[in-house]
């Protein structure tokens, strides 16, 4: 179990924890769903290491329930800073390793940072957003909007935002990137693609919902060869995310200054 101070601690026979029901479609593991009707005594499964609870591998026992209120969602966004959008093909390409390099790149300058995870389990839902994105696909657009409305309250430089899981899929990234609202925030995109097909198909994708790809990094430009490859074929330049990103940052950078020239244009 992930405990608040993001370590992982084990979770031992005779535990009493709060959790959440939610679903979840993982990729490359399980699927599990939340049940119709639940009662004390009744047994679920611990799907997620942020207290999400539905299907196996481990078994839990209800002991009890509590409703919580919904809060009101942010339907608006309030004046907006530039968006760096990191999304990928699949799961485990370093989607967060590279968000991660792009949020010190800004924090080295002495940019102030905001930043979020829009799709996926949740590990901070006890905060903002959804336990998982796994349902109502126009809710998960309303909660994203409500979250990038929330984190331009804080006044930041940029915002990053990693999509998480894929940008295709039962996680409902679509609908986010289909939304008006945020594609008109996005300054610059880095998509992490496992291979060269995947990448090709991501510049497909995203080109037909009029997003231009920045950069491409993950598993695809590990090799130089590739790497060279992916920028010769499909004309989006590419690098390594395992070390420093000089020229994903640089590139990402020129982008944000171009969306902040042209929202000062619109502005006047």
């Amino acid at each position: 179990m992930e405990t608040v101070t993001g370590e992982d601690d084990h979770l031992v026979e005779g535990d009493v924890i709060p959790a959440v029901l939610g679903k979840r479609r993982k990729f490359n593991g399980c699927s599990c769903d939340v049940p119709d009707t639940l009662a004390a005594g009744d047994m679920l499964h611990w799907s997620s290491s942020s207290g999400v609870i539905s299907g196996k591998p481990l078994s839990i026992k209800q002991t009890g329930e509590k409703a919580i209120p919904r809060r009101r969602l942010l339907d608006e966004t309030v004046a907006a800073a530039p968006v760096i959008c990191v999304a990928g093909t699949p799961t485990n390409t370093g989607k967060t390793s590279t968000a991660a390099k792009i949020i010190q790149y800004y924090k080295d300058g002495g940019h102030k940072v905001a930043c979020a995870k829009m799709t996926g389990m949740s590990s901070g839902f006890m905060d903002a957003g959804l336990p998982s994105t796994c349902g109502d696909a126009t809710e998960v657009v309303e909660v994203a909007l409500g979250i990038l409305h929330r984190l331009n309250e804080m006044r930041p430089d940029v915002v990053v935002v990693e999509i998480g899981s894929s940008f295709l899929g039962l996680y409902n990234a679509e609908g986010i990137f289909h939304s008006a609202d945020f594609r008109a925030r996005i300054a610059a995109v880095v998509v992490s693609a496992t291979d060269p097909v995947s990448a090709w198909g991501a510049k497909q994708i995203l080109g037909g919902w009029g997003i231009e790809i920045t950069a491409f990094t993950g598993p695809v430009v590990i090799s130089p060869s590739f790497a060279e490859y992916v920028e010769r074929t499909l004309g989006v330049p590419a690098e390594d995310n395992r070390e420093a990103m000089p020229k994903v940052v640089s590139l990402v950078g020129a982008r944000v200054e171009e969306f902040r020239q042209t929202r000062a244009r619109m502005a006047v």
